[in-house]
């Protein structure tokens, strides 16, 4: 029966779906005027989740492909037909405002890095387009990850899956992760509010798509991980970082903030942000999110250890 209703969803998609190539960086995404036309014609909303995400690169790095698609965005939403933009966001543009605020203070911009700060201008343009009569919402994004099917599949390149990824092939971890927490919200979870937002569209309303019951910290993580690889061993913060992080073949080597002062393991997460919208949304229309539980990370444990490489 799996088989039968992976191929009528795939008969679905094929027969329901038009895909057109592009170039986010490019004007009128580099589509042909033919192209460009027909779907500012037959589209009534515009989902934009697209961007180029390299938490390394700087703001004028990723201008080109995160500001200036916002920009086209407008642009299309505005031609022969009036559509809402359903705009996907960060919450990492929230660290110093942690409200639904549809638009954020700057106050924010000192703390950010380039990712961060392409989506706090595509804010900007979103929250005019807004006040100049394109309606507009801002759903900003935490920590998405794997469904919560069973399957435990999940991208491999993924910030938490390079963190067990990397205590895989080391058999190492920290012996101390102090209070360090990662909210996360189920894939699974964040498409269905979405696909229930835009047939119930809320212009000039922001979204924390957050899940409400919490975070889990990575000393929970690192139990979950020695449950499913009983050999691991455990050091000093500054040797996990110098002996194991610090080599490029690592798998969190290119995501790690590396800092030689640094002795302990970084205190983040203690907050998550308001997410009362969601909460009223997902009220009204019966909307379930997860919480994360022990059995939903070892299937991600088990998914990692048959695909080990990135």
């Amino acid at each position: 029966t799996k088989l039968v209703d992976e191929t009528e969803i795939i008969t679905a998609f094929e027969t329901r779906t038009k895909i057109f190539l592009g170039d986010l960086s490019l004007v009128s995404f580099g589509l042909s005027q033919e192209s460009y036309q027909y779907i500012a014609t037959n589209a009534d909303a515009i989902v934009h989740l697209g961007a180029n995400v390299h938490l390394r690169a700087t703001y004028a790095e990723l201008r080109d492909a995160n500001v200036g698609s916002t920009l086209e965005v407008i642009k299309l939403a505005s031609s022969s037909r009036l559509k809402h933009i359903h705009y996907i966001s960060t919450t990492d543009v929230s660290n110093q405002s942690f409200e639904e605020h549809f638009v954020l203070p700057e106050t924010f911009l000192s703390h950010a890095n380039g990712y961060a700060e392409t989506k706090w201008v595509s804010e900007i343009l979103i929250s005019d387009a807004q006040s100049r009569g394109i309606p507009c919402t801002i759903y900003r994004l935490g920590m998405v990850y794997g469904s919560t099917d069973g399957q435990g599949t999940v991208h491999r390149s993924h910030f938490l899956s390079r963190f067990i990824l990397a205590a895989i092939a080391t058999k190492c971890l920290p012996n101390d992760m102090g209070h360090a927490q990662q909210n996360i919200i189920s894939v699974d979870f964040v498409c269905q509010f979405l696909r229930y937002t835009v047939l119930n569209p809320t212009p000039g309303i922001a979204f924390h798509v957050v899940n409400p019951h919490g975070s889990i910290s990575f000393k929970f993580l690192g139990l979950c991980i020695k449950s499913v690889i009983s050999d691991i061993t455990y050091v000093e913060y500054t040797t996990w970082v110098s002996e194991y992080v610090s080599k490029k073949e690592n798998a969190l080597n290119a995501v790690w903030h590396i800092d030689s002062i640094q002795t302990n393991f970084p205190t983040f997460g203690q907050r998550i942000p308001d997410c009362n919208n969601l909460k009223e949304f997902c009220k009204k229309h019966q909307l379930i999110c997860q919480p994360i539980t022990d059995e939903y990370v070892i299937a991600i444990l088990q998914y990692l250890l048959l695909h080990t490489t990135i």
